[in-house]
């Protein structure tokens, strides 16, 4: 008898992780091929069917960037506030945590409420601030841009203009970074929206610096011209055929072209 229980219970944990693993990958077909609407369902299905934490991660992870897809970072934000709170206060992976962090302060600044996205993403950094591998650098680089346009949208302008030596300063470690790293896709669209963010503040706060801040100018522009062309060259050649992403990045480039134009008059 005691066999025939265990039998049964084997049966149905085997079934609820075959169910749980084949919603996901319902999702993710349904994501490649831009039906946004099924993987979201697809992946609500399989986040209810999740047996551990790890799962639940990954889940809640591509849920989140799914809804992101279609612009819906409002509906992302409680996903991603659940998706971090998974890596405790004490984590074991501060290298994940802080991605998660990155990630929901990203959707935070898409959703205007810049106040707790600067949190995030400074929580994103300090996560990751003693670190040393390049996940750590990335991490650290994309953290620093988007605390370089919080300030500037928050109007915190000293903070501004000393954030423009952190900005070289990560900049450069994150060129140190070899082309191999294991960019994902989410990676990307993270790299793109700090760097259209870098370029949309420099458009409006570099023709305002005067001639006292013509060190700090210099210095910031190296950095852009560093970053965008570094990182434009991963993106676009890890995935050439993401249209939406060449867009992006074609959009960057003409806010970079815009601002030393400005500046040039």
């Amino acid at each position: 008898m005691k066999t025939l229980h265990l039998a049964i219970l084997l049966f149905l944990l085997t079934g609820t992780a075959f169910s749980q693993a084949s919603s996901f990958s319902k999702g993710q077909e349904a994501f490649a091929r831009g039906d946004y609407s099924t993987a979201i369902r697809m992946f609500q299905e399989a986040r209810k069917q999740a047996s551990n934490p790890a799962e639940s991660a990954k889940i809640l992870d591509r849920l989140a960037y799914t809804y992101e897809k279609q612009g819906g970072f409002y509906e992302s934000i409680p996903i991603r506030e659940e998706h971090l709170h998974l890596f405790g206060t004490r984590p074991t992976d501060p290298e994940g945590k802080a991605r998660a962090q990155l990630k929901l302060g990203s959707a935070l600044y898409e959703d205007f409420r810049y106040g707790e996205s600067a949190k995030h993403i400074q929580g994103a950094y300090d996560s990751v601030a003693d670190l040393q591998s390049d996940f750590a650098k990335v991490t650290r680089f994309l953290a620093v841009c988007n605390t370089f346009a919080l300030h500037a949208v928050l109007g915190n302008e000293k903070e501004f203009v000393t954030s423009l030596g952190q900005l070289e300063k990560s900049a450069e470690e994150v060129g140190t970074v070899p082309d191999t790293f294991p960019y994902d896709d989410q990676d990307l669209d993270l790299i793109f929206r700090s760097t259209f963010r870098v370029g949309s503040v420099l458009r409006y706060w570099l023709p305002k610096m005067g001639p006292e801040l013509a060190k700090e100018k210099t210095i910031v522009q190296s950095a852009v011209i560093q970053l965008y062309t570094e990182l434009g060259q991963v993106a676009l050649t890890e995935l050439p055929d993401r249209r939406d992403a060449v867009r992006m990045w074609a959009a960057s480039l003409l806010e970079l072209a815009v601002t030393y134009r400005e500046v040039g008059e």
